[in-house]
This record gives C-alpha cells, sequence and structure tokens, in this order.
C-alpha cells in the first residue's frame, strides 16, 4: 500500500513542523511538487519491492522543509490512477490532505 500526502497550506507549517520531522529514508519519498509525479512513482516502485509499504509526500523539499501543494480532488484522483496505472501488480493507494486551510 502506499499513501499520498499532500502539505497544502503554510497556514499550519508551524504546528506540522513542530510535531514532525520529514526525512526521506526506504519507506518514505519527498516531493516537491506533483510535477516530480514520474520520480515519486519510480521512487515508489522501489519502496514497494524492498518493503511492500510507502509513504510519499507532495508539499516537501528533499531537504524536509515544507513548500506546501495546492490540490484539488481531481488531483487526487489522478495521481492515485496515475500510481495504480504504472505499477503492477496493482496496488491500493490512499490519499490525504494535510494541513488543508
Amino acid at each position: 500500500m502506499v499513501v499520498i500526502f499532500f502539505l497544502r497550506s503554510k497556514e499550519c507549517f508551524g504546528e506540522i513542523e513542530n510535531t514532525v520531522k520529514f526525512i526521506e529514508n526506504e519507506n518514505t519519498e519527498l516531493k516537491k511538487s506533483t510535477g516530480e509525479l514520474k520520480k515519486g512513482i519510480i521512487s515508489i516502485a522501489a519502496i514497494l519491492n524492498k518493503h511492500g509499504k510507502g509513504e510519499l509526500y507532495f508539499g516537501v523539499k528533499n531537504n524536509g522543509k515544507l513548500i506546501g501543494q495546492k490540490v484539488s480532488e481531481k488531483t487526487l484522483r489522478d495521481i492515485s490512477q496515475a500510481i495504480s496505472s504504472h505499477i503492477e501488480p496493482k496496488i491500493l493507494t490512499a490519499g490525504a490532505l494535510v494541513c488543508s486551510a
């Protein structure tokens, strides 16, 4: 399973930054925006091959700095479908908007 997080609103970044440290590791991939979706899919495929589950964050730079990513419900569906259509065998994806104020 892949969980996709979109960090949306800069208004509540202080709260998130005080409680969560974003670090790329073998189970977690950080991307600045959905413009890096292709690289994200490649990384998630590698994570799934090795660990069977992982997390993909949009709106976070590789160094863990939060920058935000505006997305719509359609974008959530499109990204979930893109990931599902490029990875075999089919996987379960779940999207979550974080800090959607």
